[in-house]
């Protein structure tokens, strides 16, 4: 089997482009950074339909 360019979709799911945690943080990233933003001092973020609110349940 050939290994699948950054990001690409195989028959197990999605392929980042290292299986090191950067290459997991960056899948992540792609997957959902239109969703959840960590702040740096006040934790991660969640978008809530109009503004993003703190993830008090710690869903990531």
């Amino acid at each position: 089997m050939r290994r699948p360019g950054p990001f690409q979709s195989t028959d197990a799911g999605l392929w980042p482009d290292s299986l090191t945690d950067r290459g997991m943080a960056k899948t992540f990233a792609h997957l959902y950074a239109g969703d959840y933003r960590h702040v740096n001092g006040l934790g991660w973020y969640k978008w809530a339909d109009c503004r993003w609110e703190p993830d008090e349940h710690d869903t990531v």
